[in-house]
């Protein structure tokens, strides 16, 4: 089986989102090749950001990742 070439993303910024974010950064993805979004808790964002980042996504691939850790709490 022959795999296809990877397309390497040059421009990639990882973004930790912070409480009182107003979202600047989502007009700096723009110059983006893709995007890594570390999100509140469970990898949650703001609500009033959520439709610009599905914007961004449109264009570019985004990563919306979990702060959490991966950390197992017992039952």
């Amino acid at each position: 089986m022959i795999l296809p070439t990877p397309t390497y993303c040059h421009r990639r910024p990882r973004v930790l989102l912070a409480i009182g974010d107003d979202g600047w950064w989502l007009d700096a993805a723009r110059a983006a090749d893709a995007l890594v979004i570390e999100g509140f808790g469970g990898g949650h964002i703001l609500t009033d950001q959520a439709s610009r980042v599905a914007e961004v996504a449109a264009r570019i691939p985004v990563v919306l990742a979990s702060l959490t850790g991966g950390r197992k709490h017992p039952a």
